[in-house]
């Protein structure tokens, strides 16, 4: 007969196909082994194969509903799959198993801001935090969080505690770098931007992150310049193709513009912000039809983005489709009710129709 422990020593010594055929044989045998339907998934994740293993980590979380790592196992292995919600109610089962288990309140906010209910994973970072004081990625997450609900000190003071335990991270300087821009320290964060690209000089972030400091700052051609080293380091930077973007756009050069935000579209389609500026290029270029499909875009990556509803509704009275743009602004409000510019176009899509 074979042993369970063989196939998870083969799995922990590396062997991991050798692993996997033991716990196929086993399951011949004994389909409703609950623990060698998990060690099979744990090898067929292990091989790059999450969709395969998912129905075995499903299995075993039926054979063995008390088992927390089982459980875990199968949160994170939807999360991986990009199946997020049913990844939050796995990682909330696990947390009813174990309680204390920071892991999955770390991911539970990690989702929850992935689906932009930011406020939300922040209390699950903070929960992780109280349950392991030294757990550096929900600090580091926890952080990003409040730099997201726009708490630059609250951000400043994390980032600033763990750049004092890795001072040559470039990462947390950038990060600390970015919250003093925010609170209008640019001499500062131009400093930290500069130290970050001296650790690692062939990162494009540093570069990136100054033209936004140079862009707030109002020095364009300064801004230009940190962008293009940004990207004669890495073409493919994201975050200098799409700031060059905005630099462009307002500057009034919209074609050249919106040959930036596509060129990041390009690279990653899943970009909310990347194609609300887009968006709005087309928008102020009288390009409506395509300043929608942006727009559409936009919401449809992130279903809580104020903004996009709200000039997808204004697009949409552009071209004449006064229902859908009710419907986009009535969107927006129910996002955020005091959205005052929201309210003024809807009247307008009201009077369009005789309704007001």
């Amino acid at each position: 007969m074979i042993d369970i422990q063989q196939a998870r020593d083969l799995l922990g010594q590396g062997q991991v196909q050798e692993a996997q055929q033991l716990c196929e044989q086993i399951l011949a045998a004994s389909p409703d082994n609950g623990l060698a339907c998990s060690l099979l998934a744990q090898c067929l994740f292990q091989q790059g194969q999450g969709q395969a293993a998912l129905p075995y980590f499903q299995a075993a979380a039926r054979l063995c509903p008390d088992n927390y790592t089982i459980q875990h196992n199968l949160a994170f292995t939807l999360k991986e799959l990009g199946r997020l919600d049913e990844a939050s109610i796995a990682f909330k089962q696990a947390t009813s198993l174990s309680p204390k288990a920071a892991d999955a309140y770390y991911h539970l906010g990690h989702i929850a801001v992935c689906q932009g209910r930011v406020d939300e994973g922040r209390a699950f970072f903070e929960q992780a935090i109280t349950i392991a004081p030294e757990y550096w990625d929900a600090w580091l997450n926890l952080a990003i969080t409040f730099q997201l609900l726009k708490q630059a000190a609250r951000a400043q003071e994390i980032f600033a505690k763990l750049s004092r335990r890795e001072p040559n991270d470039p990462i947390l300087l950038i990060k600390l770098g970015e919250c003093h821009a925010s609170l209008g320290n640019h001499h500062e964060a131009l400093r930290l931007f500069s130290q970050a690209a001296e650790i690692d000089p062939q990162s494009d972030k540093p570069w990136a992150n100054a033209g936004i400091v140079h862009q707030q700052a109002g020095h364009g051609a300064e801004a230009i310049d940190s962008y293009q080293e940004a990207m004669a380091r890495n073409p493919r930077s994201l975050l200098a193709l799409n700031n060059l973007g905005l630099l462009l756009s307002d500057n009034g050069q919209l074609h050249e513009a919106i040959s930036c935000f596509n060129q990041a579209l390009a690279i990653s389609e899943q970009q909310p912000e990347v194609l609300y500026n887009l968006g709005n290029a087309y928008f102020a270029d009288g390009q409506f039809g395509k300043a929608a499909q942006a727009f559409e875009g936009a919401v449809a990556l992130r279903r809580r983005y104020r903004d996009a509803f709200i000039n997808l509704g204004t697009t949409y009275l552009k071209l004449g489709k006064v229902s859908e743009a009710e419907q986009a602004l009535q969107q927006a409000l129910e996002l955020d009710p005091k959205a005052t510019s929201a309210y003024q176009n809807l009247a307008m899509a009201l009077l369009r129709q005789d309704r007001l």
